[in-house]
């Protein structure tokens, strides 16, 4: 039975709202600061979806596809419902009606069209709405009630016929719409005839059938394979959907999936040691900044505290730590309702350093919890998103490895949009949907023409991939780990260009992971390579075994790490440069055949020594099919793995010779043995001499089949570390999907990127009264006079009138492709004299652009603007005063325009524009009216970057040339 009005249904129980109560009579911090955002919304326009997107805070406009609508409202609701002072309710209920009615303006009246975007707006409009019935409840009209109940029927009807995903749960357009068709059907239950049927639909399609048994076998362990930048809200939006429905109903559904719990979890794995970023497996936009989600663990610590889990303690102290580091994402009504500074708080450093997502196939690993401790990841799984809405990347056996916050090896798909901007936004989905070569991860690649996506992988389910992580343990010395059946996620069920690859890593504590790769294809003859993408190009460097590659990761000064490649011996490598200073190291097999076999190892951190492969052709292994390596630093460490191609085979014995140093070893896939195993250490020539043989103390580690023991410096012989028992995962259940269709997007043309000229410096002053000629370039002859920066809509929110700004990037961003951009630079020309007339002046740019024509509209700015205010932003020019209209409005500029025109698709190009001599005097007159130039792209759906005044090559940054008498 649905709880009786006019209580709330949704999430708002008697007991969260008396505990609400109680902090704001106690002056809650974030109470105060939610109830001056209350009060200023009742004086606030509301905006239709066909008025103005952003108008300014308090007014409230729909933003991006209606997503500035739902914390409003959400804002109004609690304020309504916590506010002892009835004319305050009286007031924040009727702005919400305003509000609420502006959101469910029919299409016919400029409303907006669920079949936008393919119905992405459903998770803001509808759930916006679902939530305003039920929280502004008793401030409602009847009539108000009737236009909600008609548009939230009208989306949910739309979206059930043709929505995006709408039978596939892993995806966030499915989170969107499961929480929109919960929370509509829940809220309006008694005054909507089709209430009844969207709940039985919840409950036995979307719940029994899809979320329930699709999020068990798949996304066991949590995570989200579109990424994080999805991610947060998609997590959000379906323990909500679980949250309400237990508020609403009673029904215990979190109880049969534990959501919140694994999310929390993985998400606090999987965020670096600084804290400062979030590992990433899926599609990440231009400009968003992958920081851990405050808001995300806030909320699921009281979704978690609703349900009595003994983690949220947890999960809450873990946000805290997060803010500190990070910052605080929440948004005021979400501080407030899930920020409760007086809730319980525990630690998190007493937990396991490694943890298994068995559903996505995800391990991850760590030296400490500290913030500076060494980290690694490794995805396993097969592709679970929804293949036809492509945020999931194609990694599967793709390793990332960080110190700290300093990659050492990267997800360069989640790296170079937030370095690089658009363009590189652009760029990886080139490499996924355009081109569909899908290079752009740390795993093995073949160059065979059958395969559609060559030479990377494809986008297949768990229903026709088997693969998956077969073996994980973590012995306290060491993490082991084995992602198996990778060689699926190539080309197609039915043609396979490689029909094995087993990736096995061993971390060894603190920073050395070493990976042993077997590989099979089905052509012989074709290029195959492993990929290792890091941060800046790599340092070869000469080892003492010239048939080993080693190649170091040197950022700045700083040594940061090392990738060295044992197998296949003598390989051949290359090294590609990659935007925003990356690079890609690739190992090619030197002599071509099917079968392959690769060992490679990564190193964290300044330590680093030799390594010694271990094999029988290398005449240390003196019995046993193995292969390995001894490392040497930063402590001494021996792993030998089974040499079976097929990974399936086991050793019950090996002997073999190592540095006599006391170290710990690891056998990889020894037999279990029921009498044990034996060893012992020998003085020979030097060396030890290592005999692993059966009958003895040691025992096999069960089902994951590894042996460990450690060698002291006079030849002792122990056990090996270990920690409390940790299981064998098992492979997880198989459901069954539609067959997927994946998109397909043009092909642009890789252009050659010319070298631009230098630009010409001044020349001594001549005489007074002669034409002379000053050019400033930032940083060229001591000048550094250039201010420069990009404002955009990302982000801008009534919350947040700044939006995003980007001062130090090396490229200012000018486009409206998916928001709006702009850039603002400033030369410092008092080196001129204010008598002097100035005659004329140009303005040299450098371009990035891969599409063409562009054109570049530029301004002479009139408002002030201050470089260094913290205000400054998508409204205001921090100096005091606002924009005219967000975003820089007509009245921010005067004198004439200009523009640079056929910007064509050659990459990077030189410009150069005649700038008004009369605009420019006025800066010369008084450096109060220089307020520098204003740059816009207003072309639609284009990537235009210029060369900012902080980018490291002198000759492509911003040249402003002065002319005068």
């Amino acid at each position: 039975m649905l709880v009786a009005r006019p209580a709330a249904r949704l999430v708002l129980t008697d007991s969260v709202v008396a505990r609400l109560k109680a902090r704001a009579a106690a002056g809650d911090a974030a109470w105060t600061a939610l109830k001056k955002r209350c009060d200023d919304y009742t004086t606030g326009t509301m905006y239709p979806p066909n008025g103005s997107t952003y108008p300014g805070y308090p007014n409230v406009g729909q933003g991006y596809q209606g997503d500035e609508y739902p914390p409003v409202v959400r804002a109004l609701g609690i304020c309504y419902r916590v506010t002892t002072d009835t004319a305050a309710q009286a007031r924040y209920g009727e702005a919400g009606v305003r509000l609420l009615e502006a959101m469910s303006t029919p299409v016919a009246s400029g409303g907006q069209q669920p079949s936008t975007d393919q119905g992405y707006g459903i998770r803001n409009y509808v759930v916006g709405m679902a939530f305003g019935y039920d929280w502004l409840y008793p401030a409602l009209p009847a009539a108000t009630k009737t236009r909600l109940v008609d548009s939230m029927n009208a989306w949910i009807d739309w979206y059930d016929q043709s929505g995006l995903i709408k039978n596939d749960p892993i995806g966030n357009y499915f989170a969107g719409y499961y929480l929109a068709k919960t929370t509509a059907a829940l809220a309006t239950e008694g005054e909507n005839a089709k209430a009844s049927a969207y709940w039985n639909d919840v409950v036995t399609r979307m719940w029994g059938q899809l979320v329930k048994p699709k999020f068990t076998s798949m996304m066991g362990g949590g995570g989200w394979p579109e990424g994080w930048g999805y991610g947060g809200r998609a997590v959000l939006y379906m323990v909500e959907a679980l949250w309400a429905t237990k508020t609403a109903t009673g029904l215990d559904w979190w109880k049969e999936l534990p959501l919140a719990r694994e999310e929390a979890t993985y998400a606090r794995y999987f965020a670096w040691p600084s804290l400062k970023h979030m590992d990433d497996q899926g599609t990440i936009r231009a400009g968003i900044d992958m920081r851990p989600s405050a808001a995300l663990f806030l909320g699921l610590a009281t979704m978690l505290e609703q349900q009595g889990d003994t983690s949220a303690a947890v999960a809450r102290g873990f946000a805290a730590d997060v803010i500190a580091a990070a910052g605080d994402d929440s948004a005021p009504w979400s501080k407030f309702l899930y920020g409760d500074t007086g809730a319980a708080k525990s630690g998190y450093q007493s937990s396991s350093l490694s943890y298994f997502a068995a559903g996505p196939g995800h391990v991850v690993m760590r030296s400490s919890w500290d913030k500076t401790a060494v980290w690694g990841a490794l995805s396993g799984g097969a592709y679970i998103n929804a293949a036809y809405s492509g945020e999931q990347m194609f990694n599967a056996g793709g390793l990332s490895v960080v110190v700290g916050d300093q990659p050492v090896l990267m997800n360069a798909t989640g790296w170079l949009p937030q370095n690089c901007g658009n363009t590189c936004e652009t760029m990886v989905n080139d490499d996924s949907y355009g081109k569909s070569q899908r290079r752009l991860y740390n795993t093995f690649f073949v160059d065979d023409a059958t395969n559609r996506y060559n030479p990377g992988q494809n986008a297949l389910s768990p229903v026709d991939s088997n693969a998956h992580v077969e073996r994980y343990e973590d012995r306290g010395a060491f993490v082991r780990a084995r992602a198996t059946g990778l060689g699926d996620q190539y080309g197609s069920p039915t043609a396979k260009p490689v029909s094995q690859f087993t990736r096995d890593v061993v971390f060894f504590r603190p920073g050395s992971f070493v990976l042993f790769d077997r590989t099979t294809v089905a052509k012989a003859s074709a290029d195959q390579w492993m990929s290792f993408h890091t941060p800046v190009a790599p340092r070869q460097v000469t080892t003492d075994d010239a048939t080993q590659k080693r190649f170091d990761v040197v950022v700045g000064t700083t040594l940061v790490g090392s990738v060295r490649t044992l197998l296949p011996k003598s390989a051949s490598t290359t090294t590609t440069t990659l935007p925003a200073s990356m690079a890609r190291i690739e190992v090619h097999a030197p002599v071509r055949a099917a079968a392959q076999q690769w060992l490679t190892v990564v190193s964290a951190g300044a330590t680093l020594g030799e390594q010694t492969r271990l094999s029988s052709a290398d005449g240390n292994v003196i019995a046993g099919d193995v292969v390995g390596v001894e490392l040497s630093a930063p402590q001494n460490q021996v792993v030998l793995f089974s040499a079976d191609q097929a990974a399936t085979g086991t050793v019950s014995s090996a002997e073999y010779l190592v540095s006599q140093t006391a170290a710990e070893h690891v056998l990889v896939d020894v037999a279990p043995s029921s009498s044990g195993y034996a060893v012992t250490a020998v003085a020979s020539g030097g060396k030890w001499r290592i005999r692993v043989s059966a009958g003895g103390a040691l025992q096999v580690s069960g089902a994951s089949r590894t042996l460990s023991f450690k060698v002291s410096a006079t030849g002792a012989v122990t056990a090996g570390s270990s920690t409390p028992p940790t299981s064998t995962p098992t492979t997880p259940t198989t459901p069954t999907e539609p067959t997927p269709t994946t998109p397909t997007e043009p092909t642009p043309t890789t252009p050659t990127e010319p070298t631009p000229t230098a630009p010409t410096e001044p020349t001594p002053t001549t005489p007074s009264g002669t034409a002379q000629t000053l050019t400033f370039t930032q940083g060229v002859n001591g000048y550094t006079g250039v201010q420069d920066l990009s404002i955009s809509s990302l982000n801008y929110s009534s919350s947040n009138p700044v939006g995003t700004v980007y001062r130090t990037n090396d490229v200012l961003l000018a486009d409206t492709r998916r928001r709006i951009t702009k850039a603002l630079i400033r030369f410092d020309v008092s080196q001129i004299p204010t008598t002097a007339t100035v005659t004329a002046a140009t303005l040299d740019v450098t371009f990035e652009s891969w599409v063409g024509p562009q054109t570049l509209n530029g301004n002479f700015m009139k408002t002030p603007w201050s470089y260094s205010s913290a205000t400054l932003g998508f409204t205001s020019g921090g100096a005091g005063s606002n924009w005219t209209a967000p975003g820089i409005g007509s009245g921010d500029v005067q004198g004439p325009t200009f523009q640079f025109l056929n910007i064509d698709a050659s990459g990077y190009q030189r410009r150069s524009i005649a700038l008004d001599p009369g605009s420019v005097q006025r800066w010369v007159r008084s450096s109060a009216a220089n307020q520098g130039l204003v740059l816009a792209n207003s072309a639609t759906g284009k990537d235009l970057r210029i060369c900012s005044s902080e980018v490291s090559n002198a000759a492509r940054r911003p040249t402003l040339s002065v002319t005068f008498q």
